[in-house]
């Protein structure tokens, strides 16, 4: 498709538009594409037609939609057994890098990896390049190219008593340059599963995945790798999320989700101001971070921006700016948390004392549940709605009523 919406190639002029990428007998599954950086593209694909056991295919299509490969695309590996979920990166050669899952060994599944150039050709050891043999299973590769010609794989890695997080670089021929079978990303408690990587734009790259190390729910977590294997560089490493940024007329608060710091400086600015420091915290065992700044004036605007304790001039990790509201009026905050674990708690305000309602309606709009806020009083309120009990996963709306007025929220219930 053209940048105007226009398809660009062929059209057998009665049943379909586009061109094979494989033809051949057999079950070509699940395929992934990438740039070839010169208008086409590189394909790549599970195919069964050896012996019923699924390999790794792949085919060139240049600009013009002309296969660049034999019709039936060339083989990456046909090693024994079978090898699964394969997934691509652009090499910035107008080729590409293609990782699987492997079970060659026919015991547990690895990782491997092959380079196919811009004619179609696999580069490198014939079947692919082993990026972790480890002992038990490795699953779910992920791959960027690392710009400098190699590429950076992640996966999750059972070679402990549960999942955890790896990644290896490698180089234009395949061959791993860190750590043999992966530097270890995380290997916190519990699983850690579903890796997902981007580039840090300096060689290296920053790997996310789900993590359980709570017990109680999944989390997302964050680790930045440099070019050289080494973990966070200098730095502590880095912030993944703020989970909340609650602003009051009195005081805002904060919460974030960091991996492993022992402890951090959490600065403060406003605009047109230097960051300076404002507290220092430490997590509370379970990588959870909470800070409420009570020094605030209602009706200005707030950064706020964690640094590491060793060295407040340091790198950041990660900021948001909070708008703190000019007094307690009529608002409703909605749920917090939003998604909520099982629960219905309500942050809202009141401008007086006039008497409020609060209810909880179903996504078809009936009235589940109803809460009479008399004798409340102006200010700002939270209100557990289900008085503790465990409400069925699903969207909710949230009214509060005080008078003519009313407000309505969306939150979400997860198990």
């Amino acid at each position: 498709m053209n940048g105007a919406g226009i398809r660009q190639w062929a059209h057998d002029g009665i049943y379909y538009y586009g061109v094979p990428v494989c033809i051949w007998p057999g079950k070509p599954s699940i395929p992934r594409i990438a740039s070839d950086g010169a208008g086409g593209a590189i394909i790549t694909w599970g195919d069964d037609r050896i012996y019923q056991n699924f390999d790794i295919y792949a085919q060139h299509m240049n600009a013009a939609g002309v296969p660049q490969s034999t019709a039936a695309g060339v083989a990456l590996c046909t090693a024994v057994n079978n090898q699964y979920s394969p997934v691509i990166a652009s090499d910035g050669a107008r080729g590409a890098f293609v990782t699987w899952k492997d079970y060659r060994s026919g015991t547990t599944s690895d990782i491997y990896v092959q380079r196919v150039d811009a004619a179609g050709v696999p580069q490198g050891t014939a079947d692919g390049v082993p990026v972790c043999t480890a002992l038990n299973d490795q699953v779910g590769p992920m791959i960027i190219p690392d710009g400098k010609g190699g590429a950076i794989v992640t996966w999750q890695d059972f070679r402990n008593p549960s999942g955890d997080i790896f990644a290896q670089r490698v180089n234009a021929t395949g061959a791993p340059q860190w750590t043999a079978d992966g530097v270890a990303i995380c290997t916190a408690i519990y699983d850690q599963s579903s890796p997902a990587i981007a580039t840090d734009d300096a060689g290296g790259a920053i790997v996310t995945w789900y993590d359980f190390r709570s017990a109680t729910s999944n989390d997302i977590y964050a680790q930045n790798i440099r070019a050289d294997g080494a973990l966070g560089g200098d730095i502590v490493p880095v912030l993944v999320s703020l989970i909340s940024a609650d602003a009051y007329a009195d005081h805002v608060s904060l919460q974030w989700y960091t991996h492993e710091l022992s402890s951090v400086v959490i600065l403060r600015a406003t605009p047109g101001e230097a960051w300076v420091e404002i507290a220092r915290a430490a997590p509370d065992g379970t990588g959870k971070i909470s800070f409420t700044d009570y020094s605030v004036t209602p009706g200005a605007r707030y950064g706020y921006r964690l640094a590491s304790a060793a060295s407040v001039d340091g790198a950041s990790y990660g900021e948001t700016w909070v708008e703190v509201p000019q007094a307690s009026g009529f608002a409703l905050k909605g749920l917090r948390p939003n998604p909520s674990v099982r629960g219905l708690t309500v942050q809202f305000s009141l401008a007086d004392a006039v008497p409020a309602r609060l209810e909880v309606l179903d996504i078809g709009g009936r009235s589940i549940l109803a809460r009479d806020l008399s004798g409340l009083g102006a200010g700002n309120h939270t209100i557990d709605l289900a008085e503790g009990r465990v409400m069925p996963p699903g969207v909710y709306l949230v009214r509060l009523v005080q008078g003519s007025r009313s407000l309505t929220a969306r939150g979400v219930v997860i198990r």
